[in-house]
């Protein structure tokens, strides 16, 4: 390894401010900052052509894990709801149906919810697209699902259902569902009928967000909703190198079953400090 790194002709920021230099020397942490010092030959020499060295930043609540994998599914942040549904076409004539039931699923991340006045989005209009398999979008906030008839159905969500404690099932006049769930006691039955996530996706996704991080000069995030399922694939991460930026995993602890989540939280921290990685941190 190099015996430092030296950046030259930069401006460079520190706890006093922004301070113009000749050099400033890194060797784990800042050793040196000034103008004429000697560079040694085994140096690491980096030339910022009189731009600006900033400290990397970081992300104290953060999803990258469910970023990750919201890559992989079908894309609808951003367009109005006609462009959702042409989206929702296309993907549905090249994502064929598989003999396993779960591979008819559609699934979709990041539609806007000011897209309707009252933020209620009908089952209905998926219909119109697609009748005939599942379809399951998720909002902005990442706690509003929007689904066809055919998802609450394998949900399981009827007029007969009850009313979520901890969460909203808007419903029709008859009672049964609209097709817009909010937040997790609405939701639950969804992503609980839905494919479940593999290790091989979690896999991707952690390796996808930690880049796309690294690139935007964001070097640590916490995960603020990791639950056992989600541990392997970042314990995987970290041993393998694609765990790229620093993560502190903030493990879930609900109010309706603490007791039994905190016993879980604190496998979960133990199994983390027992590996000891540099990269990866947990609490409770």
């Amino acid at each position: 390894m190099p015996h430092a790194t030296h950046f030259i002709s930069g401006t460079f920021y520190t706890p006093d401010g922004f301070i113009r230099a000749e050099l400033l020397v890194v060797k784990d942490t800042i050793v040196a900052l000034g103008t004429g010092l000697d560079v040694p030959l085994d140096a690491e020499v980096v030339d910022l052509e009189n731009g600006a060295l900033l400290p990397a930043f970081g992300d104290g609540h953060a999803h990258p894990l469910q970023a990750g994998l919201a890559a992989q599914f079908m894309p609808v942040t951003e367009v109005d709801l006609e462009t959702i549904y042409q989206i929702l076409r296309t993907w549905d004539q090249e994502h064929p149906r598989t003999a396993d039931p779960d591979g008819d699923w559609i699934q979709g991340w990041g539609f806007d919810l000011s897209l309707t006045p009252d933020g209620l989005f009908d089952a209905h209009w998926l219909d119109a697209v697609v009748p005939d398999r599942p379809v399951m979008l998720r909002g902005n906030d990442y706690h509003t699902v929007w689904c066809n008839t055919e998802a609450l159905r394998r949900s399981g969500l009827t007029a007969d259902s009850p009313d979520p404690k901890l969460g909203q099932m808007p419903r029709r006049p008859d009672g049964s569902p609209l097709g817009v769930l909010r937040e997790w006691g609405a939701t639950a039955p969804v992503f609980a009928a839905r494919p479940a996530i593999t290790g091989e996706q979690q896999s991707k996704a952690i390796r996808h967000a930690s880049n796309v991080y690294a690139a935007l000069g964001v070097t640590w995030v916490q995960d603020a909703w990791v639950e056992p399922s989600d541990l392997p694939a970042y314990l995987a991460a970290a041993q393998s190198g694609d765990l790229g930026i620093a993560v502190n995993l903030a493990f879930l602890v609900s109010p309706e079953n603490w007791q039994s989540d905190l016993e879980d939280a604190v496998a979960q921290r133990d199994a983390v400090t027992k590996l000891d990685h540099r990269l990866l941190t947990g609490n409770t």
